[in-house]
C-alpha cells in the first residue's frame, strides 16, 4: 500500500495532476479551494515532510 500512496503522491503525478486541472480551467472542489489558491498552498507547503 505504501508504494501505491508514494506512486499517487510522486511529485511528477502530482504536477501532471495539476496541469490537467488547470487546462480543464477546473472549478473549486469540496474543499472550495481554486486552482489558483492550490497553486499558492503548493509553493509553500510541498517541500514540508509528510506524514
Amino acid at each position: 500500500m505504501s508504494q501505491l500512496l508514494d506512486t499517487i503522491l510522486s511529485r511528477s503525478n502530482m504536477v501532471e495532476a495539476y496541469n490537467q486541472v488547470k487546462a480543464n480551467k477546473g472549478s473549486a472542489g469540496i474543499d472550495g479551494i481554486t486552482i489558483d489558491q492550490m497553486d499558492e498552498y503548493l509553493r509553500q507547503y510541498w517541500d514540508q515532510p509528510k506524514s
